[in-house]
């Protein structure tokens, strides 16, 4: 629920108002891109959709690979 506040506010705020702190800090974050992917089809800038696309990709197999390597391990992870 935590990772949805920044969407929430990437939804309330238009993106492009915002500071360049702000901006990367919004992007940073992979579920703020659905909220800007609608804003910027219905207004126009699609960069941000590329560039947001190609991000998510790379997010998604990092954490996949970490995943695997973690879980390959003999080692059991009690918490």
């Amino acid at each position: 629920m935590i990772t949805m506040i920044p969407a929430f506010a990437a939804a309330m705020v238009e993106f492009s108002s915002l500071g360049i702190l702000a901006r990367v800090g919004l992007l940073l974050v992979p579920s703020t891109y659905p909220v800007i992917a609608q804003q910027r089809l219905l207004f126009g800038g699609a960069d941000v959709l590329l560039i947001g696309g190609i991000y998510q990709t790379i997010f998604a197999f990092v954490v996949i690979w970490l995943t695997a390597r973690a879980f390959s391990s003999d080692r059991l992870v009690a918490g």
